[in-house]
């Protein structure tokens, strides 16, 4: 109880701060955004009790019986798709065309000498470390 106590206080000070917007927006010094702060703040009120009632709602659901969890798990269980009912996926596709074959080959020799080249300028290349150590 003390929750829905500290719900409604929250609620209705959100309420009272849009009331207190509306007298700003009739002022001479009222800017026009307080308009909008107007309708905002009983949203924000709105807002708590509908999170109050969804805690409330899954809390009730946590706390269930045993019964009442197993019949949601039955419920579940009858909606999963039966095997079989999707083709199967295939794993590899495998390659025949010779072109993408050798194309793919030529990429990776060129990435390996691209590799060798900045291997050798940062000095970390294998001839480099044999003479070096």
């Amino acid at each position: 109880m003390a929750l829905w106590g500290a719900l409604t206080s929250a609620a209705i000070g959100c309420v009272a701060i849009g009331g207190w917007q509306w007298s700003r927006l009739e002022s001479s010094v009222g800017i026009d955004h307080n308009a909008g702060y107007v309708l905002l703040w009983p949203v924000f009120g709105a807002f708590l009790f509908v999170a109050g009632l969804t805690w409330r709602r899954l809390t009730r659901a946590a706390t269930g019986s045993a019964h009442t969890t197993a019949a949601r798990l039955e419920t579940l269980a009858n909606r999963e798709l039966p095997p079989g009912l999707l083709p199967a996926r295939i794993s590899t596709i495998p390659e025949t065309d010779h072109a993408t074959t050798r194309y793919n080959a030529y990429l990776a020799t060129l990435n390996d000498r691209e590799l060798q080249q900045q291997l050798r300028a940062a000095g970390l290349d294998s001839a480099c470390r044999g003479h070096g150590d």
